[in-house]
Protein backbone atom coordinates (compact mmCIF):
# COMPACT_ATOMS: atom_id res chain seq x y z
CA UNK A 1 0.00 0.00 0.00
CA UNK A 2 2.89 2.37 0.70
CA UNK A 3 4.18 2.41 -2.93
CA UNK A 4 0.77 3.68 -4.03
CA UNK A 5 1.06 6.97 -2.10
CA UNK A 6 4.24 8.18 -3.89
CA UNK A 7 2.70 7.22 -7.23
CA UNK A 8 -0.41 9.27 -6.46
CA UNK A 9 1.74 12.23 -5.39
CA UNK A 10 3.76 12.03 -8.63
CA UNK A 11 0.60 11.87 -10.69
CA UNK A 12 -0.78 14.92 -8.85
CA UNK A 13 2.43 16.85 -9.54
CA UNK A 14 2.25 16.02 -13.25
CA UNK A 15 -1.36 17.17 -13.50
CA UNK A 16 -0.49 20.43 -11.74
CA UNK A 17 2.25 21.10 -14.31
CA UNK A 18 -0.03 20.64 -17.32
CA UNK A 19 -0.62 23.73 -19.43
CA UNK A 20 -4.03 25.29 -18.88
CA UNK A 21 -6.54 25.14 -21.69
CA UNK A 22 -6.87 28.65 -23.19
CA UNK A 23 -10.31 30.19 -22.86
CA UNK A 24 -11.88 31.36 -26.11
CA UNK A 25 -12.47 35.11 -26.42
CA UNK A 26 -16.07 35.95 -25.67
CA UNK A 27 -18.17 37.10 -28.57
CA UNK A 28 -19.50 40.59 -28.10
CA UNK A 29 -22.94 40.65 -29.67
CA UNK A 30 -23.60 44.15 -28.39
CA UNK A 31 -20.50 45.45 -30.17
CA UNK A 32 -21.62 43.92 -33.45
CA UNK A 33 -24.92 45.73 -33.07
CA UNK A 34 -23.24 48.97 -32.00
CA UNK A 35 -20.86 48.93 -34.96
CA UNK A 36 -23.89 49.26 -37.26
CA UNK A 37 -24.88 52.59 -35.71
CA UNK A 38 -23.65 55.83 -37.31
CA UNK A 39 -20.63 57.30 -35.57
CA UNK A 40 -20.44 61.07 -35.31
CA UNK A 41 -18.50 61.63 -32.08
CA UNK A 42 -18.69 64.70 -29.87
CA UNK A 43 -16.44 67.43 -28.48
CA UNK A 44 -17.55 66.42 -24.97
CA UNK A 45 -17.22 62.99 -23.45
CA UNK A 46 -20.45 61.04 -23.64
CA UNK A 47 -20.78 57.26 -23.58
CA UNK A 48 -23.87 57.58 -25.79
CA UNK A 49 -21.88 59.42 -28.47
CA UNK A 50 -18.94 57.01 -28.44
CA UNK A 51 -20.71 53.71 -27.64
CA UNK A 52 -21.10 52.94 -31.37
CA UNK A 53 -17.28 52.61 -31.55
CA UNK A 54 -17.54 49.12 -30.00
CA UNK A 55 -16.45 46.50 -32.51
CA UNK A 56 -14.82 49.02 -34.85
CA UNK A 57 -11.11 49.63 -35.49
CA UNK A 58 -9.48 52.06 -33.07
CA UNK A 59 -8.38 54.11 -36.11
CA UNK A 60 -11.97 55.38 -36.38
CA UNK A 61 -10.91 57.98 -33.77
CA UNK A 62 -9.04 59.77 -36.57
CA UNK A 63 -12.25 60.29 -38.53
CA UNK A 64 -14.62 61.66 -35.86
CA UNK A 65 -14.87 64.58 -33.48
CA UNK A 66 -13.43 63.71 -30.05
CA UNK A 67 -12.93 65.48 -26.72
CA UNK A 68 -9.62 67.25 -26.16
CA UNK A 69 -8.38 64.42 -23.92
CA UNK A 70 -8.50 60.90 -25.36
CA UNK A 71 -6.70 57.90 -23.87
CA UNK A 72 -6.30 54.81 -26.06
CA UNK A 73 -5.58 51.75 -23.91
CA UNK A 74 -3.85 48.67 -25.32
CA UNK A 75 -4.31 45.17 -23.84
CA UNK A 76 -2.42 44.86 -20.56
CA UNK A 77 -1.47 48.53 -20.50
CA UNK A 78 -1.16 50.08 -17.05
CA UNK A 79 -3.27 53.21 -16.61
CA UNK A 80 -3.61 55.83 -13.90
CA UNK A 81 -6.83 55.91 -11.89
CA UNK A 82 -7.44 59.67 -11.66
CA UNK A 83 -10.94 60.64 -12.76
CA UNK A 84 -11.15 63.25 -15.51
CA UNK A 85 -14.83 63.50 -16.50
CA UNK A 86 -14.11 64.97 -19.94
CA UNK A 87 -11.50 62.34 -20.91
CA UNK A 88 -12.57 59.65 -23.36
CA UNK A 89 -11.02 56.24 -22.61
CA UNK A 90 -10.95 53.70 -25.43
CA UNK A 91 -9.77 50.12 -24.81
CA UNK A 92 -8.91 47.83 -27.70
CA UNK A 93 -7.88 44.21 -28.18
CA UNK A 94 -4.79 42.76 -29.89
CA UNK A 95 -6.43 43.30 -33.29
CA UNK A 96 -6.97 46.98 -32.45
CA UNK A 97 -10.75 46.55 -32.30
CA UNK A 98 -12.49 48.74 -29.71
CA UNK A 99 -13.78 46.63 -26.80
CA UNK A 100 -14.70 49.26 -24.19
CA UNK A 101 -15.43 53.01 -24.14
CA UNK A 102 -15.98 55.18 -21.06
CA UNK A 103 -15.54 58.70 -19.74
CA UNK A 104 -13.32 59.48 -16.79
Amino acid sequence: MRPVIPAILCLGALVACAAPTPMPEPEINASAQMSQLPLVGSSSCSEEAFGPMLGRPVSVLDTIETPEKVRVIAPGQIITMEYLPQRLNVEHDDREIVTKVWCG
